[in-house]
């Protein structure tokens, strides 16, 4: 691939015809291509609107739609100049330095957008193919990454934009934030007229609502959470989601993860009206703690420590030794005739006296003695 051509600021004045000013693309994303290129004496992106199986470069260098530029487009070319100048507003927010649109312009039969700076980070898509990151990623790695992509959808969101393709390669690491690129407006108007819906949806990471072409089903933000459930179910699991035919569970299973970061996951895969999110704040809350906790130990410890088992040693013996189970001297000697202090006397009554008790001999004495 060329690097696309360095033209002086005129050479771009209306944008009548963008294959004149570059070369080739840099990348294709979504229904977009990206190109490098000059702007008022600045290096520039600029956003091609060219989707698949609908708009063709003609032999003049300009898109047209196929079946020689028939109304319908139009409809499709102002939802997408109205995205246009939805992100232009969003010029100054940080969050959306992937794609900082700051001119919209039509361009023979399609739109531009000129963005600011050019391809910067990396995407996501790209960092999951390096050799290091093809299978499942660290639970760490996947909390960081869970959260900085809630944060930019909640950015996207509250400047009432959705993305519509979450997906790797719409995602951008710039420094230590997650950033969108590649918004598109709703397209499913386009299906019928292009003859297939593969072009304006994203296996496994577009949610269900994407694909009706009728274009009777509402988006939403669980339409963008459920690409970004997608995204981090090939994160948790290394393969992506199974398909909604497949009867296989769309929850993924791998150790070091709550359960309820897992269960999230899930939900926001389904296809149950009912159970969607309805905002990304919600969907974050219930994900709870993304790493599982140690578990805790089912009783008290199997070792004492040592400072209690001397105690308890230093106290039985000093009982032993005050009953005398310590003791090895031999017992007093016995007169021949006279029992052992220890047996039954003949008075089963016992002593009637305290003088009829003869005293104890302790060991004591009874060393002396002998």
């Amino acid at each position: 691939m060329t690097e696309p051509s360095a033209l002086p600021p005129e050479a771009m004045v209306g944008m009548s015809n963008p294959a004149q000013i570059m070369d080739e693309p840099i990348e294709r994303v979504g229904s977009w291509w990206v190109y490098a290129t000059f702007w008022r004496g600045r290096r520039r992106q600029l956003w091609e609107y060219a989707p698949a199986g609908v708009a063709t470069r003609g032999i003049d260098g300009n898109i047209v739609p196929n079946e020689g530029g028939g109304t319908w487009w139009l409809p499709m070319l102002q939802r997408v100049e109205q995205l246009g100048a939805a992100l232009k507003r969003q010029a100054s927010n940080p969050a959306f330095k992937a794609q900082t649109v700051t001119h919209v312009e039509r361009a023979g039969g399609t739109l531009v957008f000129i963005c600011d700076g050019t391809s910067v980070g990396e995407s996501l898509a790209a960092a999951m193919q390096r050799a290091d990151q093809r299978g499942p990623w660290a639970p760490e790695a996947v909390r960081d990454l869970a959260m900085r992509l809630a944060d930019a959808m909640t950015a996207a969101h509250d400047a009432d934009l959705l993305h519509l393709d979450i997906a790797p390669a719409t995602l951008m690491q710039v420094g230590d934030q997650i950033v969108l690129r590649g918004f598109r407006a709703d397209e499913r108007s386009l299906m019928r007229p292009a003859g297939g819906k593969m072009p304006f949806v994203r296996p496994p990471y577009s949610a269900i609502e994407l694909y009706d072409d009728t274009g009777r089903a509402s988006l939403s933000p669980a339409t963008d959470i459920h690409g970004a459930s997608a995204f981090l179910y090939r994160l948790v699991t290394g393969t992506d989601v199974p398909g909604w035919t497949s009867g296989k569970s769309r929850r993924p299973e791998a150790p070091g993860y709550a359960p309820a970061f897992l269960n999230a996951i899930e939900r926001g895969l389904s296809t149950d009206p009912s159970q969607a999110f309805l905002s990304v704040a919600e969907w974050r809350a219930a994900m709870g703690p993304v790493v599982a906790s140690e578990p805790a130990p089912d009783g008290p410890p199997r070792w004492l420590p040592a400072a209690v088992l001397v105690a308890l040693l230093l106290l039985g013996g000093s009982y032993g030794l005050k009953q005398g189970w310590f003791n090895q001297a031999d017992p007093p000697a016995v007169e021949a005739g006279e029992p052992p202090a220890d047996t039954v006397t003949a008075n089963p009554a016992g002593p009637t006296d305290a003088s009829e008790v003869a005293p104890a001999e302790s060991p004591a004495s009874a060393e002396a003695g002998g």
